[in-house]
Parts: C-alpha cells; structure tokens; sequence
C-alpha cells in the first residue's frame, strides 16, 4: 500500500505541475480490505472471453451518468496499463462473465462491505461536501469477494480531477497487487 500511495503522490505532484497548486496531503488513501492469493488467476479466465464486467453505483459529482461511467472505466483502465489484454465494461452482454465482476460503489452508506456488493445490496451516493469521494471497489466471483480495496480523497474539484483518476488508479494497484500472468 505505501508503494502505491507513493505513486499516487507521483501522479498528483506531476498534475500539479501542470494544473496548479495542490499537497500530498490531498492525494487518495486506499487500504485492501480483502484480497485472495492472486486475483489475476480469476481475471485472465474472463479477459480471455471478452471484457470484465464493472458496476458502478453511485455517482459523487452529479454529473451525466455516461460521463461519469466513461470517466471511471478510462481511469480504470490506465490503472491496469501493463496489461495489454484488459479490458471492462458496464454491459452484461458483452462481459466475458457475469460472475466474476468488478463493482465500485461511490459515496455509500459507511457500512458497504465487498460482501454487500457481490450480493447486490449496495447503494452508491452523491456529492458530498467539498468534492469528497469514498469508493469501495470489489472483485467478486458470484457472491464471493476475491479482492475488496476501499479509498478516499478529502477534496476534489470534479471527475476530471487529476485527483480522482489518481484515486482509481490506487484502487486498481491495490486490488490486483501481483503482476499480471496471462
């Protein structure tokens, strides 16, 4: 976790140089709750078939639901960037499984456990004061957690925050920690 919570700190400090000023001390937090030996094993059955499956409940900006989703697949997406093979989407149809799915729950109630997610009783929220974004983000096999990685950022300033990809990214290098094997 503090390798990845160093990246993170990378990511933002080179976003500052471009947007403006901003610390560390505005940089996500994640910690993995829950994480099976190597999550991959499972991902490369599915990424062989077609893209993974990703539910997002939730939104923390209010904003045009597509773009919210676009915005976080993308940022997922760059999270995984050593993997030429990965791959997501939000629709069933064209998920490589249906089972094993990555759900990310934003600006929930408090109690959201990776369990309640893979039995679909999860909620998401949406804004909160200041830009606050909480995310709890698992990786489920039907109703079983396989890796649950939950985050934070204390003050954003929207999706396109570099912040809040900066947040997707960490969740992404908690949960699927070990290097990709195909």
């Amino acid at each position: 976790m503090e390798m990845a919570k160093r990246i993170a700190c990378a990511l933002l400090a080179a976003a500052v140089v471009v947007v403006g000023a901003a610390s560390c001390d505005d940089a996500p937090s994640t910690m993995a709750v829950h994480r099976v030996d190597n999550p991959w094993s499972f991902a490369w059955g599915v990424l062989r078939q077609g893209p993974m499956l990703v539910e997002i409940r939730g939104d923390p900006f209010g904003i045009d639901p597509v773009r919210f989703r676009d915005i976080t697949l993308s940022a997922m997406t760059e999270g995984v960037q050593r993997n030429d093979a990965w791959a997501v989407t939000t629709e069933p149809s064209r998920a490589g499984s249906r089972s094993l799915r990555l759900v990310m729950t934003f600006n929930g109630a408090s109690t959201v456990s990776g369990l309640d997610q893979c039995l679909g009783r999860s909620a998401g929220g949406g804004p909160l004061h200041r830009g606050f974004v909480w995310v709890v983000a698992t990786f489920c096999d039907r109703q079983t957690v396989l890796a649950s990685v939950t985050g934070k950022i204390a003050r954003t300033d929207g999706a396109s925050d570099p912040k809040f990809a900066a947040l997707i990214h960490q969740v992404m290098l908690d949960m699927f920690q070990s290097e990709p094997r195909p």
